[in-house]
């Protein structure tokens, strides 16, 4: 799967999981904010940049069923309107994202690595290319946080976030993702790569049994080595003097 159009489908599943989540438990609803990263305009260009803003909006519109324009806002640099994929694409401020109840998808730069805090920023997309660690550390700090500001034990999906990052330096990102792993102030989330999480669903004719087997109480035990049965046999012969 191309990596946008998965940036998009995993923002739709996010979308629906919060959903089902807050009607279930009788709370606001959450909804999910993917963020799109795109590139900088050429030197001495009069576009906008380098990334095809129209293919960006053309395709989420078409990914995301239902999506309005004014679900789409931007943090570029011009802070003026837009006009991409044939609709106006609204400016707003970073730090309005969060409480800005219509917006659903956002278009920025590097308008979010500093000031800005946007737990319901879900998934993020980038375009660009990134190599320097801390920069990349500012970035996915700022989606590493959860919307409810706990970890969710009921629901694992939603104790983490999706970051597609194709063109991000693979050992930088390794050394910031363990580095967020090690960080006990980044709560609530599941850090790692891809390669590390995988989503179970349970058949819909077995919801039943797997709800009382969540009731069952459960305990936890040390590991223990385990020791082979030529070693239990030779330390048996040795106790016993055989």
């Amino acid at each position: 799967m191309d990596p946008f159009d998965e940036a998009c489908a995993e923002h739709n599943r996010f979308s629906a999981v919060w959903s089902d989540y807050s009607k279930a438990n009788h709370i606001a609803r959450v909804t999910p904010v993917l963020v799109i990263q795109v590139e900088d305009a050429p030197k001495g260009s009069a576009v906008t940049s380098r990334t095809n803003l129209d293919h960006v909006i053309e395709v989420v519109r078409k990914e995301t069923p239902g999506l309005l324009p004014v679900n789409i806002a931007h943090c570029l640099e011009s802070g003026k309107t837009l006009k991409a994929g044939g609709i106006v694409v609204r400016y707003t401020d970073p730090s309005k994202i969060q409480d800005d109840d219509f917006c659903r998808v956002v278009l920025f730069k590097m308008a979010l690595t500093t000031g800005w805090d946007c737990p319901r920023a879900e998934v993020m997309m980038s375009f660009r290319r990134a190599e320097d660690a801390t920069l990349i550390a500012q970035v996915v700090g700022r989606i590493v946080r959860t919307p409810l500001a706990h970890r969710i034990e009921d629901n694992d999906e939603l104790n983490a976030v999706r970051l597609v990052l194709p063109r991000y330096d693979r050992e930088q990102l390794a050394a910031v993702v363990k580095h967020l792993q090690d960080d006990a102030d980044v709560m609530g989330i599941d850090i790692g790569t891809r390669a590390e999480f995988q989503v179970v669903r349970c058949a819909s004719d077995k919801l039943e049994a797997l709800a009382l087997y969540k009731k069952l109480p459960t305990y936890v035990s040390e590991q223990k080595r385990r020791t082979t049965n030529l070693r239990l046999c030779l330390r048996f012969a040795d106790e016993t003097g055989h």
